[in-house]
């Protein structure tokens, strides 16, 4: 079994940020629960599970929105997956359409395993002469400032199957397969140039099958 944790503070000077968390990139696995060396020797290895966790927390109650995904790819998007096993090159337009957190992907290229959108941040509307209204930000609103969630990527009854016809399963850095390569995607709308923040942290624990 292994654990992989970050965080990662979301958004950019524009307001259009995608943080994109790879989740078969053998190197962010860290041994836990008793794994050691030798569990990662073998030319094959079933990944059974992989459980994620994920919280969004900010500092500000300025309403920001998120999309958020797992996805992997289908056969067409092999040439997005770099020899590091990142997800590269994604053109709005392309491959997903919308800008900020109000994003649709394009299904030719992805295989959609999980979707979560939510806003933080709440407005105070407040009413102003003349019979209209004017929209001011809450500052004392901090109920939607966390937000957490969980799911797991659906490797079937089975789960998948990975080989290193070039060495120990491990050492191949991520899947071969490029289908087989799961990504967390984060789409948020945040300007970052107010110094004010949301992060997102994540707890992951995978499970695989070795030979003994």
């Amino acid at each position: 079994m292994y654990g992989q944790q970050g965080t990662v503070t979301l958004g950019n000077a524009t307001g259009n940020y995608i943080d994109i968390l790879p989740l078969n990139r053998f190197t962010a696995w860290s041994r836990i629960f008793g794994t050691d060396a030798d569990d990662e020797q073998g030319k094959r290895a079933i990944i059974k599970s992989t459980n994620v966790q994920w919280n969004v927390y900010s500092n500000e109650p300025d309403i920001v929105g998120f999309s958020m995904f797992c996805v992997s790819l289908k056969k067409v998007g092999s040439d997005l997956i770099d020899t590091a096993g990142n997800l590269t090159g994604l053109v709005q337009g392309t491959h997903y359409a919308g800008v900020g957190s109000k994003v649709l992907l394009n299904m030719n290229y992805f295989n959609v395993h999980y979707v979560k959108r939510f806003v933080q941040g709440s407005p105070t509307i407040a009413p102003r002469g003349g019979g209209t209204q004017t929209v001011t930000l809450n500052a004392a609103e901090t109920s939607s400032l966390q937000k957490t969630g969980k799911f797991t990527v659906p490797y079937g009854k089975y789960g998948m199957a990975i080989s290193n016809p070039a060495g120990d399963w491990k050492a191949a850095g991520h899947p071969k397969a490029d289908t087989q390569n799961h990504f967390f995607l984060t789409f948020s709308d945040n300007f970052t140039t107010d110094l004010e923040n949301p992060a997102l942290s994540w707890n992951v624990v995978h499970s695989a099958l070795v030979s003994a």
